[in-house]
Formats: structure tokens, C-alpha cells, sequence
């Protein structure tokens, strides 16, 4: 499965940089992927582990959206 650059905006505040992938929001850090929905976090990924395995750290991702 792959998806187009159409299905992500990137979001830039005042003080906050994002992604939106469908209803999540995806705050980048240098030490983790913060996931939000309706504003509260779902997920706190530590970037160590997307950098041993993106693959499954993409695959939650998209879990997180069904």
C-alpha cells in the first residue's frame, strides 16, 4: 500500500511543526514521534525505533487511522 503525497500536510504554528495524515497529527521531535487524535496522544514513538525498523513504525501509523 503506498500513499501520495496528497494524503499528508505538513502544519506550521508559532511554536509547532506537524504533519496531518487523515485525522492524526504527527509532531517529529529528535527523540520521538508524538501521535495525536482529537488532540490527545496515541502513540510516543522513540525515534530510535523508526530508525531500526520505519516499516512497522509506518504500519502503526496507518493502524492508528482505522
Amino acid at each position: 500500500m503506498r500513499y501520495s503525497k496528497n494524503e499528508t500536510e505538513v502544519v506550521k504554528n508559532k511554536n509547532d511543526l506537524f504533519y496531518v495524515f487523515r485525522e492524526l497529527k504527527i509532531n517529529i521531535t529528535e527523540k520521538y514521534i508524538v501521535i495525536k487524535k482529537e488532540d490527545k496522544i496515541v502513540a510516543n514513538i522513540l525515534m530510535e525505533a523508526f530508525n531500526n525498523n520505519p516499516r512497522h513504525v509506518f504500519k502503526a501509523i496507518i493502524e492508528l487511522t482505522s
